[in-house]
This record gives structure tokens, C-alpha cells and sequence, in this order.
């Protein structure tokens, strides 16, 4: 009887623990939301001044959600629409294909990637300050499965998939101290050099995402 009874609590044991490790997480959702090709991701938290962003012709970051630091947290995306760089809205979330080698502003790190004008984001604290981090490594590629920007350094979106209009859903990391998420674009003349050249880039995107929190 007691070794019946001591398989009983080892059986109870493990159905405890695979329910608990089955639990879904906490999920948040936000949009869709109008990200303007204008917007300047360079910009979040109102880090640029008025007069900066005027002469970029730019409009600033949009912020897509706020939310509590903590560990293990990570996004998912949707986007639609069309938005262009030279006056013509042609493109999708994903960008044209090309390379980027944008320089960093401020705080916030530069944009060096094998896409133009893509759907990027950008985590904050609410105070970007101080030296920003080095431009996210996409020697791999951007139809990775999994990406972990780190705070204040540009990353890109897309439309949320590892294909253009098909594929997986890509999963972003979050970093453990960021509580807010921007969205936006990154521009420069000849997507080389110092941000700006915003002037020209007519449509938007509408996107959602999914924060889950374990």
C-alpha cells in the first residue's frame, strides 16, 4: 500500500507540474494603429527637438504600447499597407530590397540591414539617455525566427513574418528594462549616412502586435 500510495503522489506531482508549465501567458494587444511613412524612429520619447524633426521632414515615433519591465517578454506583428521614399506609395511592411547603413541619433543606435524603408521599432525605458548601443547585426538575415534587440537600438519589423506576405510569425524578444515600444521608419538620403530625407514618404501602415508576459 505505501509503495501505491507514493506513486500516487509522484503521478498527482507531475500533472501539477505539466498544467502549471502549460499555463498561457498574459497576453496585450494594441492596434491597429496608423504608422505614417514620416515617422521618424530615430524620434521616440520626443528625444529630437521640434525644430530637429522639422528640418528631417519628419513627423516623430509612434508609440504603440507602454507596459511593465520585467523578463521573458516578447512581441508579435502585423502590418498592411503601402508607404514609398521618393513620393510613391510602392512598398509593403517589408521594405525594398537593398541595404541600409543609417548612422545612430542620440541615444537611439543606427539602422544597417539588407532592407530599405521596412517597418522598424525601437524599445525605451521612457528616458533614452546616454551612449546608443552599436546598429542590430542582420548578417543572418531578416527572415530569422526569433530576434533580441537590445534598449534603444533599432530593430526591424516588417509584416511580422519570415516571407514577405508568408511564413512564420516572428517572435521579438523584449528587453528585461524596456517599457515602451515605438514604431517608425528608418530614412536618409540614399538610405546611407545621417537620418533625415523624410519629406518624400507618402502612405502608412496599419499595425497591431501581441505583448505576451509569462
Amino acid at each position: 500500500m505505501k509503495s501505491i500510495r507514493v506513486l500516487v503522489l509522484i503521478l498527482c506531482a507531475c500533472f501539477v507540474s505539466v498544467a502549471w508549465s502549460q499555463q498561457p501567458a498574459d497576453q496585450t494587444n494594441f492596434g491597429p494603429i496608423s504608422v505614417p511613412g514620416t515617422s521618424v524612429i530615430f524620434d521616440p520619447d520626443n528625444v529630437i527637438s521640434p525644430s530637429h524633426l522639422a528640418k528631417m521632414g519628419g513627423t516623430a515615433a509612434v508609440q504603440a504600447l507602454t507596459f511593465t519591465a520585467g523578463s521573458d517578454q516578447t512581441f508579435t506583428f502585423s502590418a498592411t499597407g503601402l508607404v514609398g521614399c521618393c513620393g510613391t506609395a510602392d512598398i509593403g511592411p517589408d521594405g525594398y530590397q537593398g541595404n541600409s547603413a543609417i548612422y545612430k541619433l542620440k541615444s537611439i543606435s543606427g539602422f544597417r540591414a539588407p532592407r530599405t524603408l521596412p517597418l522598424v521599432g525601437v524599445f525605451t525605458d521612457g528616458t533614452p539617455e546616454g551612449a546608443a548601443p552599436p546598429a542590430y547585426n542582420y548578417k543572418k538575415g531578416v527572415k530569422r525566427q526569433t530576434f533580441s534587440p537590445q534598449l534603444n537600438q533599432v530593430f526591424f519589423i516588417g509584416d511580422g513574418l519570415t516571407g514577405t506576405g508568408k511564413g512564420s510569425t516572428q517572435t521579438f524578444n523584449v528587453p528585461a528594462t524596456a517599457t515602451e515600444l515605438w514604431l517608425g521608419f528608418a530614412d536618409a538620403p540614399g538610405f546611407h549616412g545621417l537620418p533625415g530625407a523624410y519629406g518624400d514618404n507618402p502612405g502608412s501602415l496599419a499595425v497591431s502586435g501581441t505583448l505576451s508576459t509569462p
